[in-house]
């Protein structure tokens, strides 16, 4: 064989493997999309309605009855929300339809203001109304902060006139969730079946993105550096006392798509064990901001964050190789 021919060989072979490489992402990113994706978001409409649904039913009659169906579908949307609300690019980020459905974390008490401004007046709750005003009051965090006082269903909601006012307003926000989940289902339904490395590289950017938001914002935010540090109040969805909750169900959402992405993962492929480790470390605890003079609940939380650690440092290294991109920031970085 001459050396001409010995290096036609070669780059035939590299060549080969290339494709092959790129089959096999274009493939685990179909996967995702098919699989976890379009029904995830799906879910999230099809719950957005019932919670919507809930809401009218209960300020047209309040009952306490009335009441924990309320409460028990608000709890039902902020789960799969926490499940599918780790993808943020695409139909989820157009016309800022992330941040209008969950304004989180929540920055100078912009939910509290601007649901203020909005009980002010009244005569203008109306959907066309909320959909003008501040992402902080269009979504699930101005529905906690109707719903909930003191960590549990508010028995006074519209019990009177001014309360009455408040079930106006959370019905009226709710049916704006429920088109914002619409029009995110809807988009992912019709997003389009060709694969580009420019979505694969804005997938892998999420999923990595999910890891550091889970280990920065919301388990060391809340836990702080040592005991004396804890800060309960910069969990998510503190008020309606779900934090670990949506960390558990965030990082369910994270094992679904480390599981799709690597159906059959090898010896030196770690990312779907961490996950799940961290997943079941997070389903023992029932308070994280339990760690304050509580040394027991406080290893556990070390512990939590110890394990999406290591699942966030193996995240960064085999995401953006199963989906055959390089990835240099998440998307809290800018680029």
């Amino acid at each position: 064989m001459t050396l001409r021919t010995l290096l036609a060989v070669i780059l035939l072979g590299l060549s080969t493997l290339h494709a092959q490489a790129q089959q096999a992402a274009d493939e685990h990113y179909r996967h995702v999309l098919t699989d976890f994706i379009r029904p995830g978001f799906a879910a999230l409409a099809e719950e957005a309605n019932r919670h919507a649904a809930e809401w009218a039913a209960y300020c047209q009659a309040p009952s306490p009855e009335g009441l924990a169906a309320l409460a028990a579908s608000f709890q039902s949307l902020a789960d799969r929300w926490a499940e599918v609300g780790i993808i943020r690019y695409g139909p989820s980020s157009q016309d800022f339809r992330n941040e209008r459905f969950a304004f989180w974390p929540e920055r100078k008490n912009a939910v509290e203001r601007g649901l203020g401004a909005l009980l002010k007046h009244p005569e203008a709750l109306d959907p066309a109304t909320i959909r003008r005003q501040s992402a902080a009051v269009q979504g699930l965090p101005a529905l906690e902060r109707l719903l909930y006082a003191d960590g549990q269903p508010d028995a006074g909601l519209g019990s009177d006139p001014e309360e009455g006012v408040r079930c106006t307003a959370g019905s009226v926000i709710s049916a704006n969730a429920a088109g914002l989940a619409a029009d995110m289902a809807a988009g992912w339904a019709a997003a389009p079946g060709l694969v580009t490395q420019e979505v694969r590289a804005q997938l892998a950017t999420d999923i990595v993105t999910a890891y550091a938001i889970l280990k920065d914002q919301k388990i060391e935010a809340v836990m702080g550096k040592d005991e004396d540090k804890v800060r309960p109040h910069a969990g998510a969805f503190w008020r309606s006392g779900r934090t670990m909750r949506d960390i558990s169900q965030n990082l369910a959402g994270l094992a679904a798509v480390s599981a799709l992405l690597f159906p059959y993962p090898p010896d030196d492929i770690a990312l779907p064990h961490t996950t799940k480790t961290a997943l079941g470390i997070a389903e023992t605890i029932d308070d994280l901001a339990a760690t304050a003079g509580n040394t027991a609940t406080r290893n556990e939380a070390v512990l939590l964050r110890d394990a999406v650690t290591a699942a966030a440092d193996r995240a960064i290294i085999e995401v953006p190789s199963a989906l055959g991109v390089t990835i240099g920031f998440n998307s809290l970085d800018g680029d």
